[in-house]
């Protein structure tokens, strides 16, 4: 199962985000991107390097409302692609549970800042409850002419991250936060597998506890019924005959138990691991 959500988490970044570092600038600050070439010429080791845009929105259907995260990218990015469940990335793109917490369709219009957007696709990908729009419209949004608000870029193979990193912060870029990718997917196995852990613990207390019942329910049955067992005796029943019905009636038990529990489990461990999950998409 861990190696099934490390697979998917590789495949996310393999497949829609490929780069190797977010740069977000100072809040307030944007660059022109016609001037991202001479801050970055300096730099040594970044191999692509792309502009986009970011703001934290307030987007609306009817009487429901959420504060989202708003990212503007090119739609011919070759670092950064959308997974779509529906739709394409020529308007606003709503993350899977952003869309379902609107009650918004595709095909359907949404508000943001009093102006009606239509919803041109929905994604299916670790940001679900975040929201995009192609560079040009969010630029037009914030009128930010040709700048953006932060890069997104690759580094070249040998080059150390470290490295790159400090000369950023050197450079005349407003830089005010730098995310590596290889962290947050480090940080997101690791999260996963601390609560795949706790689950496994749970499922074992589960079963002793189920043991544990299952023999406390049988032991007082016996003794309940130690009247009715005499009578089976002085019927010319024997021992063996007694201890047939006392594990029939244990292993029905165990049965019915095991009818109840085992669903039960299983759906509640896949709620909870759902659950786990899309927190950890909130916070990519």
């Amino acid at each position: 199962m861990m190696d099934s959500f490390n697979d998917g988490i590789k495949r996310n970044y393999q497949e829609n985000e490929k780069y190797d570092l977010q740069v977000y600038f100072a809040p307030g600050s944007s660059v022109n991107s016609a001037d991202l070439g001479t801050s970055l010429s300096n730099i040594t080791g970044i191999a692509i390097y792309e502009g986009f845009t970011f703001a934290e929105v307030e987007i609306s259907n009817n009487d429901r409302s959420k504060n989202v995260p708003l990212y503007g990218f090119s739609a011919n990015s070759k670092l950064r692609s959308i997974n779509f469940e529906k739709g394409r990335f020529d308007g606003l793109v709503l993350g899977t549970i952003l869309a379902d917490h609107l009650n918004a369709k595709y095909g359907q219009d949404v508000d943001i800042f009093g102006q009606s957007y239509q919803v041109a696709g929905v994604s299916a990908e670790l940001t679900s409850e975040n929201a995009f729009l192609p560079l040009p419209q969010m630029q037009a949004m914030f009128n930010l002419d040709t700048n953006v608000t932060g890069i997104i870029l690759t580094i070249n193979e040998g080059v150390a991250e470290n490295d790159v990193k400090k000369a950023l912060l050197q450079s005349n870029l407003p830089v005010g936060l730098i995310i590596s990718i290889n962290n947050v997917k480090e940080a997101l196995a690791t999260m996963i597998q601390g609560f795949l852990a706790m689950v496994g613990v749970m499922v074992f207390i589960g079963f002793v506890t189920v043991a544990l019942f299952s023999f406390n329910t049988v032991v007082l049955d016996v003794m309940t019924r130690e009247t009715e067992f005499i009578n089976i005796r002085s019927l010319g029943g024997g021992k063996r005959k007694i201890t047939k019905v006392i594990m029939l009636q244990g292993i029905l038990i165990s049965i019915v138990g095991a009818i109840i529990s085992i669903p039960l489990g299983y759906y509640t461990t896949d709620w909870l691991l759902k659950g786990m999950i899309e927190i950890g998409r909130a916070h990519v």
